[in-house]
């Protein structure tokens, strides 16, 4: 395997990529007990259709979650997690809008479980049994998941901002979508996307890396020779029809997402360079010192807790606060007024520096993290492009870019607010009961 060295970042990782071409990274860590790894693979909740040589697929809103349950049944009947268990590993398997990874943690018995993790992506056991099976406890989980005032802030912003269906469409799926997933559904999506050029490996611990790449060569023991390739939809987000909507929840205090929707760069350099600008463009925003707005927001309780973030599919990027406030209007005309300052006088450089200097500090102590390190390399390798090398992009980053995308993504005709009342209306500031 070779070693490549990242100075910087005081790193080393292994690489190599199988003959059926599976990419394997692996961290070396000597004198380290926890061992970790870590596939990902190239289909998350966006995929809606999908092509396998010159054949077409569509793909129903929460497929790629639903095939992720089903990674877990073994054709007795058992669950494959119980072996996991049994060598004393901690796994766990997660779909996001991107990606669906399987991982899992040990002290010992390292290959064993690797063998297993191989099989697992290889071997599925989809029936129509089994899918029946599955389909309650998935209907079960979508339907508490409604109960979050986050969520129904998330999907009626987005449902504003006239995002695609791809977007839209909660990674779980819909009560329209689930009955339209089958048995032939999951296998087609595993034929395509679980080929493994499709998937990456990544491994971090006291572990010798040509040891791993055998164990990986060994156990991939599917062999898919035409992987899937998404098919993109070319309609980007029109600017919002509507720029307010309102719903009532169990929340004590209003809670709103404001954001926008905007076309992205679908891989490459250009995608990892707008990911490393909107993380600072938004720490500019609201966590930025106390000559900043959202400090002083803080400081006069108009609001109460936010947090900023991003999210994309291949084509489009949504940009969005989530916060708690007594007067979500207040809020958002504030950011309004800070966007039109930034767009009129720039922003500030000095603040700037500071922000990339705790962005270096907060990447090399996120790299004490075995998942954080092998999650990185993995899922960026998905998109063409090297993920240790993407943490440095930062330090390029100008005053004048960070303006821009601001002005871009907080542009008035572009943003929109989805607020969730309290259903049972209590004075501010109150108390709790003793």
């Amino acid at each position: 395997m070779k070693l490549t060295t990242y100075e910087s970042l005081r790193e080393q990782v292994y690489y190599d990529k199988l003959d059926s071409g599976m990419p394997v990274f692996v961290f070396r860590k000597p004198d380290f007990i926890k061992k970790y790894a870590v596939i990902f693979v190239n289909v998350g909740g966006s995929v809606r259709g999908y092509k396998i040589g010159s054949q077409e697929f569509s793909a129903p809103a929460g497929a790629a979650h639903y095939l992720e349950h089903l990674m877990f049944n073994a054709e007795s009947g058992d669950n494959k997690l119980d072996v996991f268990s049994q060598n004393g590993a901690e796994p766990n398997g997660s779909t996001d809008i991107s990606f669906t990874n399987y991982h899992f943690s040990c002290v010992d018995r390292f290959h064993e479980n690797l063998a297993h993790l191989c099989d697992i992506v290889s071997s599925p056991h989809i029936t129509d049994e089994a899918v029946e099976k599955e389909r309650p406890i998935i209907t079960q989980e979508m339907l508490t998941s409604r109960d979050s005032p986050a969520f129904l802030g998330r999907q009626g912003l987005l449902g504003l901002l006239n995002v695609g269906s791809e977007h839209l469409d909660p990674i779980i799926g819909t009560p329209e979508s689930l009955p339209e997933i089958t048995a032939e559904t999951l296998r087609d999506l595993h034929r395509g996307f679980y080929a493994p050029a499709n998937m990456a490996l990544a491994v971090a611990g006291d572990v010798d890396p040509d040891e791993v790449f055998e164990t990986a060569r060994r156990c991939i023991t599917h062999v898919y020779t035409q992987p899937a390739t998404r098919i993109e939809p070319t309609v980007f987000p029109a600017n919002p029809t509507e720029q307010r909507g309102k719903a009532t929840s169990g929340t004590p205090i209003p809670i709103f997402m404001l954001g926008s929707a905007t076309p992205a760069y679908p891989s490459g350099e250009e995608r990892v360079r707008e990911e490393t600008l909107s993380g600072i463009a938004l720490g500019y925003l609201v966590k930025s010192g106390e000559e900043q707005m959202m400090a002083r927001l803080y400081a006069e309780g108009k609001v109460l807790g936010i947090a900023p973030t991003t999210e994309r599919t291949a084509t489009q990027r949504v940009t969005t606060i989530l916060g708690l406030a007594p007067d979500p209007e207040v809020v958002f005309a504030e950011i309004s007024a800070e966007i039109a300052k930034i767009a009129a006088n720039g922003v500030d450089e000095r603040t700037i520096s500071r922000i990339k200097k705790a962005v270096r500090g907060q990447t090399l102590m996120g790299f004490d993290s075995f998942s954080t390190l092998c999650n990185i390399v993995a899922s960026w390798k998905l998109v063409g492009y090297d993920g240790l090398k993407a943490q440095l992009l930062y330090e390029d980053v100008t005053a004048d870019e960070i303006s821009e995308y601001l002005s871009r993504a907080f542009a008035p005709e572009k943003l929109a607010m989805f607020t969730v009342e309290p259903a049972m209306q209590l004075p501010f500031p109150f108390t709790m009961p003793q």
